[in-house]
């Protein structure tokens, strides 16, 4: 399954998430350049393992689609959201859906998933920006994370699991930036098991 956004008015205008049955995901954005001037950024690509809950919604809720065999933009007069598209391939479909908005529970879960992934990943990218050339925005970054984390709006931290252990362990950081750190990845399940004391070695 696939899922893209394009989106002039926002930052990247443009990315591609992908999760395939057997959990492989992937995200790729290629970011512009900031309002206040600059270069653009690198295209950004994230690897990873999703979670079994994610897999499992995605191909469930795609089986119940019956593999995007419908038409699912809505009716109604609503405001621009960025162009959605949801697309799926194997050996007997190859289907899509595109739209801004749909009213189908199915559909918007599955985007409000997939816009939850692209938080994540899109933080990780600034993380490992700031962690480069702004040290001193780390912080903001966690707590923005932080608070997306507790309203269920970034999910599959094990996306950016790589930069937020090398913010805890580093001693470079601020101590407030390692303890955000170390408790998001707390809140998603991805703390690395304790170190084993000397006795139990």
């Amino acid at each position: 399954m696939r899922f893209s956004l394009e989106w002039k008015i926002q930052n990247p205008p443009h990315y591609l998430i992908s999760i395939d049955s057997n959990g492989r995901a992937t995200y790729n954005s290629q970011p512009t350049a900031d309002a206040d001037g600059g270069t653009a950024p690198d295209p950004y690509h994230a690897e990873w393992t999703a979670s079994e809950v994610t897999r499992s919604k995605v191909f469930d809720d795609l089986q119940k689609l019956n593999y995007l065999q419908g038409h699912y933009e809505s009716k109604a007069k609503v405001a621009q959201t960025g162009t959605k598209t949801l697309s799926y391939k194997d050996a007997s479909h190859d289907t899509s859906a595109t739209y801004n908005y749909s009213e189908n529970p199915l559909i918007r879960d599955l985007t409000q998933m997939f816009q939850s992934i692209a938080t994540t990943a899109e933080m990780g990218r600034k993380l490992e920006h700031d962690a480069r050339f702004n040290k001193l925005g780390i912080d903001a970054d966690l707590k923005s994370l932080q608070d997306e984390q507790r309203e269920g709006n970034a999910i599959e931290f094990a996306a950016v699991q790589e930069i937020l252990q090398k913010i805890a362990d580093d001693p470079n950081m601020m101590r407030m930036s390692q303890q955000r750190a170390k408790a998001i990845l707390r809140a998603a399940g991805l703390s690395p098991p304790p170190a084993a004391t000397s006795a139990e070695k």
